[in-house]
């Protein structure tokens, strides 16, 4: 699976923060936790009260969405996903390399919750603004693949600290 097809299905696992939502085509996603596992010191948190409304027009809208960075220049992430137990995908990535080279979709994803496109991220508090939404109609076929429970952990090494993210989704129909 390529890079963009990846970053888009983490992304939208880790979109689909809180509660039960009627998506496309009938799917429901449930956050069951999501967390900043990287101490006191980490340099990029997520708010953990998010929440995201996922219409059956297959609209992503966010609220409360946001993200506090100590800022940084470099990102290097270690990822691991699994569903229902079972590891599917990990491995590694160039965060800030990705960005520079990803398409209007994974950036749209981005500028939804408020994160900036490119590094180098600056000492900042990030938040979605109102009306902010992503359709992901096209890429709704990745959502039979996405059934089941979902298990995400990502480690990030900057060049500042380090960062760390566990997120569980289920997802069904």
């Amino acid at each position: 699976m390529n890079f963009q097809k990846s970053a888009f299905l983490a992304i939208f696992f880790l979109s689909c923060f809180i509660g039960l939502s009627l998506c496309c085509d009938g799917y429901k996603i449930k956050l069951n936790s999501i967390k900043n596992c990287g101490g006191a010191k980490q340099v990029v948190k997520v708010s953990e009260n998010t929440t995201l409304k996922l219409t059956k027009e297959c609209d992503v809208i966010p609220s409360n969405a946001c993200v506090k960075s100590e800022g940084f220049k470099t990102a290097q992430a270690t990822y691991r996903i699994s569903k229902n137990g079972i590891p599917v995908m990990n491995g590694k990535a160039d965060l800030c390399g990705e960005m520079a080279k990803s398409g209007d979709d994974v950036k749209g994803m981005l500028e939804m919750f408020g994160l900036p496109t490119a590094c180098p991220i600056e000492k900042t508090d990030l938040c979605s603004s109102s009306g902010q939404k992503v359709n992901i109609k096209k890429n709704k076929q990745f959502l039979s693949m996405a059934m089941g429970k979902i298990s995400i952990h990502t480690d990030v090494v900057h060049d500042t600290g380090k960062s760390c993210f566990e997120a569980e989704i289920t997802v069904k129909k």
